[in-house]
């Protein structure tokens, strides 16, 4: 993640619980995270921030379960607290939103695999005195159980 005060990394793992209606998915996301950050606004030193999240996620299939692969679309959102400043000297609490696309690949009736892409934003959504944000670009690999 770069924005004009310095570079930053993003480690996460996501649980999701989720509940399917046809070809959607209604559920909760909970995660944990590791930001790699600058240590101030300006860019200078270095600090590994944890925080954590909860979001609401809504995921769509484009094709049912007969399909071995499962193409998708998802779109989360939901607060997310951190120990220090995220991005420095913004605020402790953000905003984390995602819209994802992938597939799901069904190689028996009782695991998946998930595949692919999300786009994120942590933004404190302007009630904190900075609001700089930072933007992401993952992979996404994970499996469901049933």
């Amino acid at each position: 993640m770069q924005n004009w005060h310095g570079q930053a990394g993003l480690q996460s793992i996501n649980f999701e619980r989720s509940k399917k209606f046809r070809r959607a998915e209604l559920g909760v996301i909970f995660s944990t995270h590791l930001i790699d950050q600058p240590e101030t606004w300006f860019g200078d030193g270095h600090q590994n921030v944890p925080a954590a999240g909860v979001s609401l996620l809504a995921r769509h299939r484009f094709k049912d379960d007969s399909h071995f692969a499962q193409p998708f679309v998802e779109v989360s959102s939901g607060p997310m607290w951190a120990t220090e400043r995220v991005p420095a000297s913004t605020s402790h609490f953000n905003f984390l939103s995602q819209l994802g696309v992938g597939y799901v690949f069904h190689p028996d009736r009782k695991m998946a695999w998930v595949v692919g892409w999300r786009f994120g934003h942590i933004s404190n959504a302007g009630y904190g005195r900075l609001n700089s944000g930072l933007n992401i670009n993952s992979l996404m690999i994970g499996t469901q159980f049933r």
